[in-house]
């Protein structure tokens, strides 16, 4: 929530791993409002809540998916330190899955 407006700014979670069984995996997803894009919100949530999965959670692996046309999206994976794994099709939507152990 904002503190100005008392409005919803974004989200953000660690979802459970829809594509691995027998590790402990986590697949981050956010989301963020049109007027906060370009204020390093997602990277500095996205950061903290990575490193509660990996400290407190005991993650193995997190991944992310995002649509190569998302640029925005694509900088914040690489600022949070995640590499490329693979492109996969998805609902006619291609979406680049990335990893961080």
């Amino acid at each position: 929530l904002s503190l100005e407006t008392d409005l919803l700014m974004g989200c953000i979670a660690l979802e459970p791993d829809r594509h691995r069984e027998g590790i402990r995996s986590r697949e981050l997803g956010y989301w963020m409002g049109e007027p906060y894009w370009g204020q390093g919100r997602v990277t500095e949530a996205a950061a903290a809540l990575l490193d509660y999965g990996f400290s407190e959670l005991d993650l193995e692996i997190v991944s992310v998916c995002t649509s190569p046309a998302n640029k925005r999206s694509q900088r914040v994976i690489e600022k949070l330190g995640f590499t490329p794994a693979n492109v996969c099709e998805q609902v006619t939507k291609y979406l680049a899955e990335y990893q961080r152990s």
